[in-house]
């Protein structure tokens, strides 16, 4: 039962996030082919400051619905009416702000037009939307239908952006598809959602400014979690151009592309992490399988990411975006450092939720000067390789606070023996494919085979995680 139950919480989860990370590919190579990489740029940075003011808008009361309507049916309502309010006018203040910046004060997109830049605005704001809609679906144990609504506005996308662009063939078209199909998808489930079980009436309602007191620390959380990434955009694109801001977010979306299933995997397993309540000695038991499967995944991913990744930009934004191949090489240090990131889940497995607040946020503000001061000093190259330093500083830290309370994560010995274990696949990259995906989807198929076939990985893994 408890298998089962694992399977049907985050299984569908994690199949909608699989299958709309590749719709969401196919849509941004559609759009970067369409617009190039000025005005694809221009949405980048929009999208990119609207995703960091997002997990803003509801004030936290989204991820306090889970844990306080979970504890107490009573408060489901009240809660979720006052987060759906927040998103409202605090998303309203939000677009209009940035509206009278650009037309009255000369503001960063004040050359775009105010149609752009409003309905640039709301896609990021949609999706953020989202996290209150899966509160609600953890609440009344309707993952599975959140889940399809997700993929069904994923898959929507393409298909009207090959309508909006084949027509209009402008950012306008390309955005307004974007929201059209979240807002398609988030009223999906809303309205499939039937009607739910009434709560109880509250004899007194509490007080709106204690319940944001209350999901303050939840809002910091989700705030630093999404603004990795985002800003440096922005910074990127007001100094060095909307041009260097595609390349930036189209190197960011393969790193993020990369860390997906990783955490996917934590998804899956951290309800049975949750159960052995800080538990030291037990939490580290479970560590070694861990490490193996990350180290594994690295081994498999990292490799090819650093042998095509001239190839994998071109083919997804095409031949113009050639040029962001240093950029994600300068990122991908991100990527080598997964096993010893997985120190950030450890920290909410051990209660440690306001540490982790502090670090992201602490990596977010420093992050996003420094890549502007490189930016402006040297370049959109440097100022991603600064990004990826000041990352790992951030799970360094991370790791000596989880060290400190006697969890000690060894990572690189694991890491050398996987990606020496895999080293023979190399060969592969030697001999005239006839496409450069062909021979890398073989090679990383060798390099699975050998993981398996030497024992590093394993059924004995899966198992060692399922049990409590």
């Amino acid at each position: 039962m408890r298998v089962r139950d694992l399977v049907l919480s985050v299984g569908s989860l994690g199949a909608a996030n699989i299958i709309g990370k590749l719709c969401w590919v196919l849509s941004l190579m559609l759009m970067m082919r369409a617009l190039g990489p000025e005005e694809y740029g221009l949405l980048a940075a929009i999208w990119s400051l609207f995703g960091f003011i997002a997990p803003l808008t509801d004030l936290g009361l989204s991820q306090l619905l889970v844990r306080d309507g979970a504890r107490d049916p009573s408060l489901r309502a009240y809660i979720l009416r006052g987060a759906v309010a927040c998103r409202l006018v605090i998303g309203g203040v939000a677009v209009a702000g940035m509206l009278l910046l650009s037309a009255w004060l000369d503001g960063p997109f004040s050359h775009a037009g105010w149609l752009i830049l409003f309905v640039a605005a709301l896609p990021p704001l949609f999706d953020g939307a989202f996290q209150t809609a899966t509160a609600v679906a953890q609440l009344e144990s309707r993952l599975v239908l959140l889940s399809a609504c997700r993929v069904f506005g994923f898959a929507l996308l393409p298909l009207m952006l090959l309508y909006s662009l084949f027509t209009y063939d402008n950012g306008v078209a390309a955005a307004g598809s974007y929201a059209a199909a979240s807002l398609i998808a988030l009223l999906g489930f809303f309205v499939l959602r039937r009607n739910p079980e009434a709560s109880t009436p509250l004899d007194s309602p509490l007080a709106f400014r204690r319940l944001a007191r209350q999901a303050l620390p939840f809002m910091f959380v989700s705030t630093a979690a999404l603004a990795y990434g985002k800003l440096e955009v922005v910074a990127v694109g007001m100094i060095e151009g909307t041009a260097a801001s595609a390349y930036y977010h189209l190197a960011y979306q393969v790193v993020l592309l990369a860390f997906s299933l990783p955490e996917v995997f934590f998804l899956a397993i951290l309800a049975n992490l949750y159960r052995v309540r800080g538990d030291v000695p037990r939490i580290e038991r479970k560590w070694g399988p861990i490490c193996d499967l990350m180290c594994a995944y690295c081994s498999i991913v990292l490799p090819g990411l650093v042998w095509h990744a001239a190839d994998i930009v071109a083919f997804l934004g095409g031949e113009g975006f050639r040029g962001s191949a240093p950029v994600l090489w300068a990122l991908l240090p991100m990527v080598a450092l997964l096993p010893a990131s997985t120190s950030m889940h450890f920290l909410m497995v051990l209660d440690q939720p306001a540490r982790r607040a502090w670090i992201d946020l602490a990596c977010v503000a420093i992050t996003v000067p420094m890549v502007a001061m490189m930016t402006a000093l040297g370049g959109v190259v440097p100022a991603a390789a600064v990004a990826s330093a000041i990352y790992g500083a951030a799970v360094w830290v991370a790791w000596r606070v989880v060290a400190g309370m006697g969890l000690r994560l060894q990572w690189l010995r694991p890491m050398g023996l996987g990606i020496l274990t895999v080293s023979p696949s190399f060969v592969c990259w030697a001999l005239p494919w006839p496409t450069w995906w062909f021979g890398a989807v073989v090679q990383a198929m060798i390099a699975s085979l050998l993981l398996i076939g030497t024992g590093f990985i394993g059924k004995r893994h899966v198992i060692s995680l399922l049990e409590s």
